[in-house]
């Protein structure tokens, strides 16, 4: 029961992760969003990102089998793994459950732990989409929150070792945080909220707005690109989005002395922009990474960018505050 300091600095040195340095091995975690912030699309690039053993985020993931659970049906979530794929046919040990099951009922999170049993090889990563499909509770009721949250933690997490993510909507009124208790938040072990500035842009933000193991991360910018996997009767193409991480950090130093680092953001985002437009807030968000999360210092670098690009007629304004490539 007991360690002393040394021991506990030992025990703290051999931390494991799934994700090196963002996300936990063995723990109880939370990604949320507004609805259309793409977050079950950012979840679903975590997950096969480490059933094909690639790097999520730049970052090494440990290498092992997935369960996901589409408690909203498994239609959608098809097309997207095959579009994430690409033409690579998916690994056996990413499996997907679309029994819909309650978790706050003791008998149906038992049955879901013993399905897991008899999966082929234990996941090191589970996610359950989405918390409301799930949960037969008060989402405002601390105690129905906490026991819900603590079955999952008792029943699923701890006897496989495992990595549990539960995707969950963000609150009505304040979208920085999981809607409902606050409960949610002192019983996980990492919080990751999906954030979209521009409704018309197909981009997202991550932030950690809670890491208990490790230091927060700055914003984690993604891009949403449609792939097609075919075609149905009628020869109309079939196609999904797949989130793909965008790091604008290390694009801006791969042209440092190209000009203000500012600028080489306004004019990459630009140049790779769908539509040719970009808003002048999605500049800025993405450009906070680049002025150290400072919302002034993102605001001030952009115009001071936009000002100088535009004297030099590399860029023009477009309509309703965006900006393209100059003719």
């Amino acid at each position: 029961y007991w360690k002393t300091v040394p021991e506990l600095g030992e025990s703290t040195k051999n931390i494991k992760w799934l994700v090196k340095n963002l996300i936990p091995a063995d723990s109880m975690g939370m990604i949320f969003g507004a609805s259309g912030t793409f977050k079950s699309f950012i979840a679903l690039d975590l997950c096969l990102s480490v059933a094909n053993g690639k790097a999520w985020t730049n970052r090494k993931t440990d290498f092992g089998a997935v369960g996901y659970m589409a408690a909203e049906g498994g239609a959608g979530i098809y097309k997207r793994i095959i579009a994430w794929q690409d033409g690579i046919p998916p690994p056996d040990r990413f499996q997907v459950c679309t029994v819909p099951l309650l978790l706050s009922a003791k008998d149906e999170i038992a049955a879901l732990r013993k399905s897991i049993i008899g999966l082929p090889e234990i996941p090191k990563l589970i996610v359950i989409d989405t918390l409301s499909q799930t949960f037969a509770g008060d989402e405002n009721s601390s105690s129905d929150i906490a026991t819900y949250l603590r079955m999952i933690n008792s029943e699923i997490r701890e006897p496989f070792g495992a990595t549990v993510l539960v995707i969950h909507h963000s609150g009505h009124s304040a979208s920085e945080r999981p809607r409902g208790s606050s409960a949610i938040t002192a019983n996980v072990d990492f919080l990751l909220g999906c954030f979209r500035s521009d409704p018309e842009a197909l981009n997202a933000r991550l932030e950690v707005t809670k890491q208990k193991d490790g230091d927060k991360v700055k914003g984690l910018y993604f891009d949403l690109e449609r792939r097609v996997i075919g075609c149905d009767e009628e020869d109309e193409e079939i196609s999904s989005l797949v989130a793909v991480y965008h790091d604008a950090v290390a694009s801006i130093r791969e042209n440092n002395g190209a000009g203000n680092k500012y600028e080489v953001l306004v004019m990459k985002m630009l140049t790779e922009a769908r539509g040719g437009q970009v808003m002048e807030s999605q500049l800025k968000d993405a450009a906070m990474p680049v002025a150290k999360m400072s919302r002034d210092n993102a605001s001030r670098g952009i115009k001071g960018a936009i000002k100088k690009l535009k004297s030099e007629h590399r860029i023009r304004e477009g309509i309703s505050g965006t900006w393209m490539l100059a003719d």
